[in-house]
């Protein structure tokens, strides 16, 4: 017996290894069902935020250019100093804008210094037809052209919003006058460059002014371009499209650190960033240098932002949203929750049951399932949130018995204490919540339970395996941003291809945009990698090209927001994958154990039933004939 040997015949590595069930979550993630729920989430989170706009647009809700990043980098007071300016200069900037407005009205001066070349006929033609049409217009009177201080006096009892509004009604006069001008003026050059005798003089003429008449086109473009874009930087962005133009950098820089195995680099510039935004104490000496100070003489320059730096980042925008505009961020984020509750328990359902026993179940079934547990889902989150403000708001109280004159500065020292146990069950349920709130959804989806014991076993996991925890999500982190740069390079392919190949049968109606693009390109400028869904060259539209684009935008957003879906889906599927392992480290249970729901038995008619008994009697031998048998064996 001893000498016998035992042959090793194979190795489950899925055993041994046990992160490498995490790679099958992209298997998992690209499952049609799961795509399918977590677009429907996306689409419903950006109609949700486009609607929140428009209501809060009609009401002045507006968010000022670039206001997102100078809340991040600037100290509180210097951030509302910058918001106090920017809405007193608001009318000074409206009555100059609107002078400026009228001036390019009448003298058209953007365009005609875009025809200046060898040939000036076309700019020639142009000032001609201008100088009639004012003549005119001015019906014999002398013109003469408001200054913005007399518009300002006229306007104060209007508002700043009124004079953006007679600004835009000034423009499009502008743009009908180029419109109209450009195409006699054309005419009127061309009748005199057919008159040039010399045909070698007539050719160069004719090429001049084509190339005139494509700058001034392009220079259409570029003047609504540059008008939009002073109007927003008065009026202020939309809440939503600001947040969002923030949050897609910062993820898109995030997922890029990554690639680079970037994780904790600026994070000195972080440092940097957020001690000058905090109160700073007085030195206690001479020598001693402020904080501020020292960061930066620590802060090294070659340290590029990674990972942790600008999902920090994405942080302080949500923060910004809800800090500047807590009542848009209260709606948007429970219209946000309640559709990840809806249909995100329907994709951690569908990947619960994928992992653990090869099933898949259909959308339908999955959003039955996560409407059952709708409300576990949407409080689970909730719950320890609710608990952090509740202790928030008792800690406050304390602050506010604590500011009684003389005798409050005794009583907060005395009791600072209780304050201290407050804060560090905040940090419990802080670090709890931020380790294992991606493991919440996946407890319901698994165990089909409760929020409560959604909470109590995602913290309990964390707490008791943290270095377990953090190394699964970071194989997670990786390898999830190489599945992601995979989808993201299979749609770029896609539409790339669709441009390329849709542009062939393309011809003309580009001229705006550029003399070599065509319709296509202004309806829909060719996606690059960065940028999935494009652009759209609205400056450059003319006609019915606004409407195509808008139908091309909606079909275009579908295939780049499915990459988005995958990055939802793949990050359900993981965090489940995640709950089954820790699970099985902690619980000791089994990786295919998982909760079934039963299914309803159908009911059954009464003549169906009567026929199933009588059925059941024939195929019953009697009594007589099973005795007789018997005998006869």
């Amino acid at each position: 017996m001893a000498d016998e040997q035992n042959e090793l015949r194979q190795v489950n590595w899925n055993e041994v290894f046990s992160f490498s069930h995490i790679f099958k979550s992209f298997r998992m993630a690209v499952h049609p069902s799961k795509l399918m729920l977590s677009l429907a989430a996306i689409i419903v989170v950006f109609l949700s935020g486009w609607v929140l706009d428009v209501v809060w647009s009609t009401w002045g809700g507006y968010a000022k250019y670039q206001e997102i990043p100078e809340y991040v980098q600037n100290s509180s007071e210097a951030f509302d100093l910058t918001i106090e300016n920017w809405k007193d200069r608001r009318l000074d900037n409206a009555a100059m804008f609107l002078a400026n407005a009228e001036n390019q009205r009448r003298n058209l001066s953007a365009y005609r210094q875009e025809m200046r070349g060898p040939s000036s006929h076309l700019s020639n033609a142009l000032a001609r037809q201008l100088a009639e049409l004012n003549t005119k217009e001015d019906s014999g009177t002398a013109y003469s052209a408001p200054s913005w201080q007399e518009i300002l006096e006229r306007s104060k009892e209007d508002g700043w919003s009124d004079m953006l509004e007679e600004a835009e009604d000034k423009f499009d006069e502008e743009i009908s006058r180029i419109e109209v001008l450009l195409e006699s003026s054309y005419d009127q050059a061309e009748g005199e460059i057919n008159k040039i005798g010399d045909k070698e003089e007539r050719e160069k003429a004719e090429d001049a002014l084509e190339a005139n008449y494509d700058k001034a086109m392009v220079a259409i473009s570029i003047r609504v371009r540059d008008f939009n874009k002073a109007v927003s930087q008065i009026r202020g962005l939309k809440i939503f499209s600001s947040l969002m133009a923030y949050e897609n950098k910062c993820i898109g820089k995030a997922v890029s650190a990554v690639y680079h195995r970037n994780i904790l680099g600026g994070l000195d510039s972080y440092k940097t960033m957020m001690n000058a935004k905090r109160i700073q104490p007085i030195a206690v000496s001479d020598n001693a240098l402020p904080a501020d100070r020292a960061w930066r003489g620590s802060t090294p320059m070659d340290d590029p932002p990674g990972f942790v730096y600008w999902v920090l980042m994405a942080v302080h925008g949500l923060g910004w949203l809800i800090c500047q505009h807590w009542v848009y961020a209260i709606l948007f984020l429970l219209i946000c929750l309640a559709s990840c509750a809806l249909f995100g328990g329907a994709v951690n359902r569908i990947a619960a049951l994928h992992f653990a026993r090869e099933e898949k179940i259909s959308a339908v079934q999955a959003l039955k399932f996560s409407a059952g547990k709708f409300l576990s889902f949407l409080t689970a989150p909730l719950i320890p949130i609710a608990i952090i403000l509740f202790m928030a708001g008792l800690m406050t109280l304390g602050g506010l018995i604590g500011s009684v004159w003389f005798i409050g500065n005794i009583i907060m020292g005395v009791l600072f204490f209780l304050a201290i146990i407050a804060g560090l069950l905040v940090a419990f349920l802080l670090v709890g919540l931020i380790g294992g709130a991606g493991l919440m959804y996946p407890t319901i989806a698994v165990e089909g339970s409760d929020s409560f014991d959604a909470i109590s076993r995602s913290y309990s996991y964390v707490f008791a395996k943290p270095w377990r925890t953090g190394l699964y999500g970071l194989i997670a982190l990786f390898y999830g941003v190489v599945c992601y740069m995979f989808v993201r390079l299979f749609v770029y392919i896609a539409l790339i291809c669709t441009h390329s190949l849709v542009k062939w049968g393309v011809a003309g109606g580009g001229a705006r945009l550029s003399a070599d693009a065509d319709k296509l390109d202004v309806m829909w400028t060719a996606p690059t990698f960065d940028s999935l869904f494009g652009n759209w060259s609205t400056a450059a539209m003319t006609g019915t090209q606004g409407i195509g684009a808008f139908l091309i935008g909606i079909w275009v957003f579908l295939v780049a927001a499915t990459v988005m879906a995958f990055g939802l889906s793949y990050a359900a599927s993981s965090t489940t994958v995640i709950y089954y392992l820790l699970r099985r480290k902690v619980d000791a249970t089994d990786l295919d154990d998982v909760y079934i729901e039963e299914a309803e038995e159908e009911p059954i008619a009464e003549g169906e039933t009567s026929e199933a008994a009588e059925e059941t009697a024939e195929e019953t031998p009697k009594e007589g004939e099973d005795g007789e048998q018997e005998k006869e064996d």
